[in-house]
């Protein structure tokens, strides 16, 4: 087990107990906060991502986080949430440390959809 493998696993151990320590309604609050279920909190601290790769894959296709942030945040939240859930993060970490991930983003991310959406509009809006 590599160093990074290992203080991963830690961190979630932390986290899990950290969540498992919070009453109902604090936990209830906290998944409000973030504009999640409780359970779906509850499964996010358990796939123990970081939605940590999402603002490089929005760089990688040319997507402004900061304006998308601006102009739609609840969109910009929903990825955060989508991402946090993947269970693909290995393949989106080899695709953008090898410079592939505009090609082959489609393949493995859960957000590829909204991605398209996104790169639709940017270039609706740029001929406008």
């Amino acid at each position: 087990m590599n160093m990074h493998v290992f203080s991963d696993w830690i961190r979630h151990l932390r986290e899990r107990a950290e969540l498992d320590a919070m009453s109902t309604d604090e936990l209830g609050r906290i998944a409000h906060d973030i504009g999640v279920s409780t359970r779906e909190l509850e499964r996010m601290v358990d796939a123990g991502h970081d939605p940590e790769r999402l603002p490089e894959m929005l760089r990688a296709l040319g997507i402004d986080e900061a304006a998308l942030a601006r102009a739609e945040p609840a969109v910009l939240r929903d990825m955060q949430r989508l991402c946090s859930l993947c269970e693909t993060t290995g393949t989106c970490r080899h695709a953008l440390d090898a410079g592939i991930a505009p090609t082959t983003y489609r393949s493995f991310c859960v957000n590829a959809a909204t991605l398209e959406a996104l790169k639709a509009k940017q270039a609706r809006d740029a001929k406008a």
